[in-house]
């Protein structure tokens, strides 16, 4: 059973207060201005394991455990979370999987050895229902590492395809936008499916347009494509 947390000081409630709103500035960073790039996924991969480091160093001075700030020590849980759902954001924009449900088992065991991570670094987290929590905030991390490094590394030559654009969809919310096209068949997909694209490439195509989709094997044997305009196959 967990004690409660002595009622923390005015500066550790400061402290609180700044890693949370560096939390979600990183997340703003990925999610709507990721420059520099390699930055952005460098600084995403390093927060859940800085975050775990300073528990386990300094464990009465750092804790990892739930998402408020009013403990008497510096909480750091909103690092892993910023970092999982930046670098979540990243690989559905940048990495689409032509079948998303390849990154389950790799995610998978990643988030197992992220979590057993996370429950050495802070004992507060050794709780069952801390860690279920823990778990579905974090699965994007791994899921997201993995996609990413699966089109990074890919050296691979792409397979090109010329498609219609048959419709546009744009939605927005709390979460950021996202641009769909509709488009006629290639590859592996039959027409009328929906490929994500980016806010540029969405602005500069009108409906009956051509683009192109390039089609990779990836590094880690997961296919992934990008849209780019016709002009830039």
């Amino acid at each position: 059973m967990q004690t409660s947390e002595p009622v923390a000081s005015p500066a550790v409630r400061t402290y609180n207060k700044v890693v949370l709103a560096l939390s979600f500035a990183l997340y703003v960073w990925a999610g709507w201005y990721p420059q520099p790039y390699a930055a952005v996924i460098v600084v995403l991969g390093a927060l859940p394991w800085i975050a775990f480091a300073l528990a386990r160093l300094w464990p009465r001075r750092f804790i990892i455990r739930d998402l408020g700030i009013s403990g008497s020590r510096i909480e750091l849980s909103s690092l892993p979370v910023a970092a999982s759902i930046g670098l979540l954001q990243r690989a559905i924009f940048d990495a689409s999987l032509v079948d998303p449900w390849l990154i389950l088992l790799p995610g998978a065991a990643g988030l197992v050895v992220l979590l057993a991570c996370a429950a050495w670094a802070s004992e507060e987290l050794r709780d069952r229902e801390m860690l279920i929590m823990y778990a579905l905030l974090l699965c994007g991390y791994p899921a997201g590492l993995f996609a990413l490094a699966n089109a990074e590394f890919d050296q691979g030559q792409p397979r090109i395809y010329e498609v219609r654009v048959e419709e546009k969809r744009h939605t927005s919310g709390r979460g950021g936008s996202n641009d769909h096209f509709k488009v006629s068949a290639w590859g592996p997909r039959a027409g009328g499916e929906e490929v994500g694209v980016s806010s540029a490439l969405y602005g500069s195509t009108k409906v009956g347009d051509m683009v192109c989709i390039r089609d990779y094997v990836g590094a880690l044997g997961m296919e992934w494509y990008e849209v780019r305009p016709r002009g830039r196959c």
